[in-house]
């Protein structure tokens, strides 16, 4: 049961490589102890859902572990559900879809330059602040997937079984 306070935070780069390492059970505890309530991680690269402040939650996020984090309230992440231009493909083959929540919505011009960048039968689409890329032949090596998170920049991207799995848990 989700409240109007639930918020999902998407940590960009957590637990890849020998960087920005933590572990969710500690990063729980850690927002428990912050204050915030019915906190729940998803996987081990940085998805969480929290009741509290979504001001808090990030200063809090930052302070815990320095990395560009993507706020939702749990209404704009089923939005984003709802949007997916790709519903086909994610059904036939769901890890290959990708979908990217960024801080600010995107830039005018900003799909092109994006699908300038796809090869191989991939595809994109910008909804504001999100970017749905299907890769069929996986993200690996693809220079569209490399384009579409930018360094550096408050974005994060998650494959389309991931994203539906921090639904249910957000609504859980």
């Amino acid at each position: 049961m989700t409240s109007l306070s639930t918020r999902i935070a998407l940590l960009r780069g957590v637990n890849v490589g020998s960087a920005n390492r933590i572990a969710m059970p500690a990063l729980r505890d850690a927002l428990t102890a912050a204050g915030f309530v019915r906190v729940r991680t998803h996987g081990q690269s940085g998805n969480v859902v929290a009741d509290g402040d979504p001001d808090a939650l990030i200063a809090e996020l930052r302070g815990i572990i320095d990395v560009p984090c993507v706020l939702r309230s749990v209404t704009a992440f089923d939005a984003a559900i709802a949007a997916n231009p790709f519903a086909a493909q994610a059904a036939e083959d769901p890890p290959r879809l990708q979908v990217t929540f960024r801080g600010l919505p995107a830039q005018p011009g900003l799909e092109a330059a994006l699908s300038a960048q796809a090869r191989g039968g991939e595809r994109v689409a910008v909804n504001g602040a999100e970017i749905y890329s299907w890769h069929p032949d996986g993200i690996a090596g693809s220079r569209l997937a490399e384009a579409v998170v930018p360094r550096g920049e408050a974005a994060s991207s998650r494959n389309w079984n991931t994203v539906l799995a921090i639904a249910a848990l957000a609504h859980a």
